[in-house]
């Protein structure tokens, strides 16, 4: 019989190697004789390859689980994170009540498209904390579940962290890791501004719109006081700006897309500058329909007044050009023409006398539909 001589192989040590390797397709003929003639010693086999492979541990949980053995299900579960985490920073210091674990995996990596099988992990985890009575972690891994499904629908995570009868320590604790998430994946990157060290904004507009939404005591009039002083001393030069630049240009996207403009209004400025497609991210709809309750009627009015007055400034420069593509300077002067037609003839002027022998550059503007006499 195959299984058997595999079995009596099994114990030198070359065969040993590759039949416990999970990769090895000779493994799995294994584990498949092995689970059709031999189904007592599958799990054991299956729990000890779970450091390779951590979805291993899951039937084997539910083994334990179908005979109510609590204890040795924690057990298997913690033998199960390990694995999974063994890549994070965590490793295995994590417990449900401290952060989500959807945020730790989310920059790994999914087993399976969905998180399905993270998700069975926090059922059964779910299961065996009531199984042995505590109620309590079963609560903050009812938390941990819906975040793996609605982490971007901040209506149901605001609504979750509420509703669900955790102390305030662990609330807090869930609350903040879900909270520095969303803003860890909205905050636009640069890695040109990383590059030439400009100074991180640690604490910016999406905190004051989650802060003022969590806490009742500050709500819109907190939010639209804090907004408004920002906008009121932003740096009037894109290097002073910094990071704010990105973050002022994802506003912008969020009060035009949220219907408080139509986009065809300033459809260049929207396109060449704010560029939309380089700014999207999962929680879109939940941020704006939050921004749009909380932002004051004027603020559209105060963010267009920024852009109108120093757009001219952030204009790339011609001489910095490519080999003399001269494509994105002629296109950010659509836009500038689009936003402040005085501002753009006075910059039309001023290249006219600097950049006048660099025919590339006014061919690629008459391309782009300007007059430029």
């Amino acid at each position: 019989m195959i299984l058997a001589e595999f079995t009596a192989s099994k114990e030198g040590s070359l065969w040993k190697t590759t039949l416990d390797n999970t990769s090895s397709p000779w493994h799995h003929i294994y584990m498949h004789l092995i689970n059709q003639f031999a189904p007592e010693r599958y799990l054991v086999n299956m729990r000890a390859t779970i450091p390779q492979q951590w979805q291993n541990g899951l039937p084997v949980i539910e083994d334990f689980l179908a005979q109510q053995d609590y204890s040795q299900s924690l057990s298997v579960i913690q033998e199960t994170l390990n694995a999974l985490l063994q890549s994070s920073q965590v490793g295995n210091s994590w417990t449900p009540e401290t952060s989500l674990l959807f945020t730790i995996v989310s920059r790994i990596h999914y087993s399976n498209q969905n998180g399905e099988n993270e998700k069975t992990l926090l059922h059964y985890y779910q299961q065996t904390a009531r199984g042995l009575g505590e109620s309590e972690r079963a609560n903050a891994l009812e938390i941990q579940k819906i975040a793996f499904t609605h982490s971007y629908d901040w209506s149901t995570m605001f609504q979750t962290f509420t509703e669900v009868p955790v102390s305030e320590s662990i609330q807090q604790a869930l609350f903040q890791s879900w909270h520095n998430y969303i803003i860890r994946r909205t905050k636009p990157r640069s890695y040109y501004l990383e590059f030439q060290g400009a100074n991180a904004v640690e604490n910016w507009w999406l905190h004051w719109l989650i802060d003022s939404i969590a806490d009742s005591r500050k709500g819109k009039t907190w939010f639209q006081e804090k907004i408004t002083s920002w906008l009121t001393n932003l740096p009037l030069d894109k290097a002073e700006l910094g990071e704010e630049y990105n973050l002022l240009r994802l506003l912008t996207k969020d009060l035009i897309e949220i219907g408080n403009q139509p986009t065809n209004l300033y459809p260049r400025f929207y396109r060449v500058v704010i560029q939309p497609e380089k700014l999207s991210s999962a929680d879109d709809k939940s941020r704006q329909t939050y921004l749009q309750q909380y932002a004051s009627s004027d603020l559209w009015e105060r963010v267009l007044t920024y852009w109108r007055e120093q757009l001219h400034q952030f204009i790339p420069q011609p001489e910095l050009a490519q080999k003399s593509d001269y494509t994105q300077h002629a296109q950010w002067m659509t836009a500038l023409k689009e936003l402040n037609p005085n501002n753009y003839e006075t910059l039309l002027k001023q290249w006219r006398i600097d950049h006048r022998r660099r025919s590339n550059l006014w061919k690629a503007m008459r391309e782009a539909g300007l007059e430029l006499f």
